[in-house]
Parts: structure tokens; C-alpha cells; sequence
């Protein structure tokens, strides 16, 4: 999701990269301030890709609404699937249902 709003992928291919990578919190999206004054977001996974994702306001802006998306997407699914057991707990009542 992260790449898809436009965060770019830096990998830890070197050693001092890859030392530099266990030193950061895990699989947790942060920002620092450049020296413009600008936030830079960073969000590192030492694990699936060994990598850092590295992104702007625009990318972490971008990031937000997917995952806002992703979120009602969840919920209606969920909503789906309970509307469904209670049609189904429905039908069990329904004098017509039995032969």
C-alpha cells in the first residue's frame, strides 16, 4: 500500500544500511523534519523486504485515503456477511422453508 501511494523503496542492501535498518522501529510509520522544513515520512520493514519505505506529505496524504478505503471496503464485507447470517436465521423461521 505503501508503494502504491507513492512511497519509494530503499534497500538495505549494504551492511551499514542494514545495521542502520534493525536500529528502527519495526513496522511503524514516522517523520522527521528535513532541513527544509519539510516532513519526510519513513516506515521500515526489516523483515519482508529488508527495506525502508521513504515518502512525502503528498505520498503519506495518498497513504491515508487508501487506507480509508481499505477500511469501508472491511466494513461493508462485514455488513454483507451479517446481513446474510440474519437472512439466513430468517429463512430457518419461515413456514415455507421446510417441505
Amino acid at each position: 500500500m505503501l508503494a502504491a501511494a507513492g512511497f519509494n523503496l530503499v534497500p538495505a542492501q549494504s551492511p551499514g544500511k542494514a545495521s542502520i535498518l534493525k536500529t528502527l522501529p519495526p513496522l511503524k510509520l514516522n517523520f522527521y523534519i528535513n532541513k527544509q522544513g519539510h516532513r519526510v515520512y519513513w516506515f521500515a520493514d526489516p523483515y519482508e523486504c529488508n527495506c525502508l519505505y521513504r515518502g512525502n506529505e503528498e505520498a503519506y496524504q495518498k497513504y491515508q485515503n487508501l487506507r480509508l478505503q481499505q477500511r469501508m471496503v472491511e466494513q461493508e464485507q462485514q455488513a454483507a456477511e451479517l446481513n446474510q447470517d440474519a437472512a439466513m436465521q430468517m429463512n430457518m423461521f419461515d413456514p415455507f422453508f421446510f417441505p
